[in-house]
């Protein structure tokens, strides 16, 4: 039998305390649409594979952790 259980969701402030930056930093990437967001009314929710996958993305050059900043870290 498959487990199909819903992965947790992360805050703005959840993803701004793993990457060590302001939640304006976050809002501000999902704005730009480099991070891939969930919108619920009112409510904006991260998915955790969709945050690995920018991070993968940022570690290879693709994209950069500041938004506006060019050539990235």
């Amino acid at each position: 039998m498959t487990d199909h259980t819903t992965p947790t969701l992360l805050t703005y402030q959840d993803v701004a305390k793993l990457l060590q930056v302001t939640d304006r930093t976050v809002w501000q990437l999902v704005k730009d649409g480099d991070l891939p967001a969930l919108r619920f009314g009112g409510s904006v929710r991260i998915d955790p594979e969709d945050l690995r996958t920018f991070l993968k993305q940022a570690k290879q050059g693709c994209r950069s952790i500041t938004p506006g900043e060019e050539g990235g870290p």
